[in-house]
């Protein structure tokens, strides 16, 4: 038995559903996994590479190329935080 998986932006490659973590962004969309490839993200942006976290399984080495354009940088950084303060501030 043979297993495929589609990868969409946004979406997840095992259930194909939506990701919790997406926003839009002016001509982009910035999605993660989960808290951890957000960080991977972030880190990458700030620094080029991510020095500090160690080494990411498949599913945390993608990184949209036009997050590190420098005309970017700020609004990826911005939407990160905007990401990260939905997920530790959401009502349960």
């Amino acid at each position: 038995m043979e297993i495929s998986f589609e990868f969409k932006e946004g979406f997840d490659p095992f259930f194909n559903l939506p990701l919790y973590l997406k926003t839009s962004c002016p001509n982009h969309l910035l999605w993660a996994y989960n808290l951890e490839h957000l960080q991977y993200i972030e880190s990458y942006v700030k620094v080029g590479h991510p020095r500090h976290i160690p080494e990411p399984d498949l599913f945390h080495v993608y990184v949209p190329s036009w997050v590190t354009s420098s005309e970017d940088q700020k609004e990826a950084l911005a939407k990160i935080e905007q990401l990260k303060f939905s997920v530790f501030h959401s009502e349960k």
